[in-house]
């Protein structure tokens, strides 16, 4: 009977000894590990057929682009942070803090500017042009959302600004989802990390909770006698804000390994294994 045996180099997960031409069903000559494992660590078992489409990579790059981009583009909300704390600061602390946390806003100001140009410009020319109604749709909404984002980043953030940048938020937001779709498959850290996945419904849900807050604590400001209901409205703003920068955090991260399955895919187990037959074969 024909024994299954590494056909291409394999790092083992104990020792990183190449386990190449040894028996599947054997252990690391060097450390004793079973091969076993290093075939679950190091392969997709999982993976089903996998032809690349011939634009995989550019969608990737578009995709990674665009979702570094969203994070960047929140710069905005820290910026907002740091200018309150500035101006609250100025006539009670001395002058070096304050200071200190305009040259913060500054920095964050110009981050969160590169962020949704960055975004606008990975929607416009990075992502490849297809003969779909889908990635037109993609292209248009995703480059009107980044677009918005940008001319909303360019002005100082205000209270009113930052509820406003919700709406193209959301936007991108629905743009990058079906990217996500079509190439979340290809990553197998992708795949199992589910604990370490940010939903796009739930971002768009925090997302959308933070804009509402937000415009209804503005609309409440107006009168003087609603500021524990204002204090309130803000502070879940806040939250829902935090959790739209962490979740995009994610987003990024797992863009990131898309991106890496993609341009280095890991082998599968038929690509690895082969026979004892076959391996003499190939010898000769």
């Amino acid at each position: 009977m024909s024994e299954p045996v590494i056909r291409r180099p394999l790092r083992c997960i104990q020792c990183g000894y190449d386990l190449e031409g040894l028996s599947a069903r054997g252990a690391c000559p060097e450390c004793g590990r079973d091969i076993v494992a290093s075939l679950a660590s190091n392969l997709d078992l999982t993976a089903t057929d996998r032809a690349p489409a011939p634009d995989a990579r550019r969608v990737a790059w578009a995709l990674f682009l665009a979702t570094a981009g969203a994070l960047a583009g929140s710069a905005r909300l820290p910026e907002f942070a740091a200018s309150a704390a500035a101006a609250e600061l100025a006539a009670t602390a001395a002058r070096g803090l304050p200071l200190l946390l305009d040259k913060t806003a500054a920095v964050l100001h110009i981050v969160g500017l590169a962020g949704a140009a960055t975004g606008l410009i990975a929607l416009t020319f990075v992502l490849p042009r297809r003969d779909e109604r889908r990635v037109l749709r993609i292209r248009v909404l995703g480059c009107v959302g980044f677009a918005l984002w940008l001319a909303l980043s360019v002005a100082t953030p205000n209270a009113i600004g930052l509820t406003a940048t919700a709406l193209p938020a959301g936007m991108v937001l629905l743009a990058l989802s079906p990217l996500l779709r079509e190439l979340g498959p290809r990553s197998r850290v992708y795949r199992d990390r589910e604990t370490a996945k940010q939903r796009v419904d739930e971002l768009l849900l925090a997302l959308g909770i933070a804009g509402v807050a937000s415009a209804c604590a503005e609309f409440a400001a107006q009168d003087s006698s609603n500021e524990t209901t204002v204090a309130l409205l803000r502070l879940v703003a806040a939250a829902s804000a935090a959790l739209v920068l962490i979740g995009l955090g994610y987003l990024a991260t797992n863009a990131y390994w898309i991106l890496r399955s993609v341009l280095n895919p890991e082998p599968t187990l038929s690509e690895v294994l082969g026979t004892s037959d076959s391996g003499s074969n190939h010898s000769a």
